[in-house]
């Protein structure tokens, strides 16, 4: 199944046939790996306990964007990838796996991301 967001009246229509396109096939889990969009609540709901997040930093830190440059910020010196149950509020659902990455003297935000990167495709196949 493939669509665009934009060939449906609304976010809550858009869910809906993403929903019933998801249970047509009959999933163990439902996985959002770079899925850049806000899941609707009701979608959500839908498939609670059996979709799956992976997340650029140690949540509960970072929840949302930006998590490189936020860690890089605050000065920490551990950063890394989160594998977390979808519930409706931002990233905050039970973590199941993560995967942590030290943050070098000299890391940029590009360099941190990399470097995280390179964990999170291994933590979500470990994880599953």
């Amino acid at each position: 199944w493939s669509a665009s967001p934009r060939d449906f009246a609304d976010r809550a229509a858009f869910d809906a046939a993403l929903g019933d396109a998801i249970a047509a096939a009959q999933p163990d889990w439902v996985i959002c790996a770079g899925y850049m969009r806000i899941l609707g609540e009701p979608l959500v709901r839908r498939f609670a306990g059996r979709m799956l997040n992976i997340h650029p930093s140690l949540l509960p830190k970072y929840r949302g964007l930006h998590t490189h440059a936020r860690a890089l910020e605050a000065g920490d010196t551990e950063h890394g990838a989160s594998v977390h149950l979808v519930v409706p509020e931002l990233d905050a659902g039970t973590v199941i796996a993560q995967a942590h990455v030290p943050v070098l003297p000299d890391d940029s935000a590009e360099q941190l991301a990399a470097r995280v990167l390179a964990r999170e495709h291994p933590l979500l196949l470990a994880t599953l």
